[in-house]
């Protein structure tokens, strides 16, 4: 069996006999030889590649802009999603409707976080249009709208939203920049106008029945103010406080009025009888008399409220007996209507009242983990990273380098293929010389 040695001088064949084992042993060690030879005879070529790249890279990653990324962790938080015993009793009485279960609301959060709607938003919060044309940053458009799109494109691509399970679907919100400062309030920006956002558009079951029985509370208000008024004109009308009590004092009234009236006819049938000469002691009996039938007629049969005439003091008004039953129904039923109204307000301002504690417990709020600090070191460009790459890039470069070296050498060192690699170098080089003439022409 023979072998082909080769080495950058030239080759020779030397035979080797033996067991094909050993020659396969050989033919390995003659072949690892053969290529980290090469790479040995040129390792000044590949250091040189590899501090050339290495230095190019390292020059390269000082002079790119450095890269802050200011980073805010929030947990979203919510209830249950149980109904309380105050929404269920309510969903009965006034017809509310309840609706099913909604989705996980980290999943809600970054949908909107994402969104195009959102990023305008946030823009306009922080007038990034406005920073951009003062900045001279707008790249020669001038159209507000298509600025505000523009800044809502570079915040959708360069912001990054994500959902960490493993925190317990914790929502972290990444923002870039070349300014530390600012990408971290940009980042806080954006954990505040969730949380604004969240509230103003949320509509939650306990926000739906508490806005049903807040509208209910003031129709509720209004009736109650209208029987009030009702009720008020009533007793204006009638002089009426209260008809029952008015009603005992009429009888009370009239019980008196009949007795004194019993006993001045005792008198005057006495003066008439028994006493001489008494014709004007009768006639003041008689106007005694009159007066007394006249308020107990008042008292007995008035259209409207009466009162005890010939008397000294305050006024008393009374209730006419026969009066006393359509006024004392009109009073009851006046009564009855306020009462109803005063407790349909009173429920309806405790249910209110509820409502708005298990809205405060249902809303989805947002709890910051982290919030945003300006960064003190960059995230780009990475030094080490990138300087090993370059090393590596060049380590590789080198090798490839030094093979290919080899390689040319070892064709021209040939006869027939050296000649043609002449060929090709002196063909080439004409080609060149032309082109330049041709290009100074």
């Amino acid at each position: 069996m023979a072998e082909r040695m080769t080495s950058e001088g030239g080759s020779q064949e030397t035979p080797v006999e033996g067991h094909p084992r050993e020659a396969s042993a050989l033919e390995e060690e003659v072949r690892l030889v053969d290529y980290l030879y090469p790479l040995y005879r040129r390792r000044g070529l590949i250091l040189l590649c590899l501090l050339v790249t290495a230095g190019a890279t390292a020059l390269f990653t000082f002079r790119a802009p450095k890269i802050y990324e200011a980073r805010a962790v929030l947990m979203p938080e919510t209830s249950g999603g149980e109904d309380v015993g105050l929404r269920a009793t309510l969903a009965q009485q006034f017809g509310v409707a309840v609706p099913g279960q909604k989705a996980d609301p980290s999943t809600i959060f970054t949908n909107v976080l994402k969104s195009r709607p959102f990023a305008e938003r946030v823009a306009e919060r922080l007038n990034l249009v406005e920073l951009l044309v003062r900045a001279g940053r707008s790249s020669g458009v001038t159209s507000v709208v298509d600025l505000q799109q523009a800044v809502a494109e570079r915040l959708l691509a360069d912001v990054d939203v994500k959902v960490d399970a493993r925190r317990g679907s914790a929502i972290t919100i990444t923002v870039p920049g070349e300014d530390p400062i600012l990408a971290a309030h940009l980042a806080n920006t954006y954990v505040t106008e969730l949380d604004r956002y969240n509230r103003e558009a949320n509509i939650t079951k306990s926000k739906r029945l508490r806005l049903f029985l807040e509208e209910r509370l003031r129709q509720a208000n209004r009736e109650l103010t209208q029987v009030q008024q009702t009720l008020r004109t009533f007793q204006e009308q009638h002089k009426a406080i209260s008809i029952s009590e008015q009603a005992k004092q009429t009888l009370a009234t009239l019980t008196k009025l009949e007795a004194q009236k019993l006993d001045l006819e005792i008198q005057r049938e006495a003066q008439e009888r028994f006493v001489r000469e008494s014709h004007s002691q009768v006639k003041a009996l008689q106007a005694q008399l009159a007066a007394l039938q006249k308020n107990i007629e008042q008292l007995k049969y008035a259209e409207v409220m009466a009162r005890a005439a010939e008397r000294d003091g305050p006024l008393e008004y009374y209730v006419p007996l026969d009066q006393v039953p359509l006024l004392s129904f009109q009073e009851s039923r006046l009564l009855l209507e306020v009462g109803t109204k005063s407790k349909v307000v009173e429920l309806l301002t405790t249910q209110v009242e509820q409502a708005k504690l298990d809205e405060a417990r249902e809303l989805p709020t947002l709890t910051v983990l982290e919030p945003a600090v300006p960064p003190q070191r960059p995230s780009k460009p990475k030094v080490k990273q990138n300087i090993l790459l370059g090393m590596v890039v060049g380590l590789f470069g080198g090798v490839m380098v030094a093979f290919m070296a080899t390689y040319f050498e070892r064709e021209a060192q040939d006869t027939m293929n050296g000649s043609k690699w002449q060929e090709m170098r002196l063909g080439l080089r004409r080609d060149l010389r032309r082109v330049v003439r041709l290009g100074k022409a």
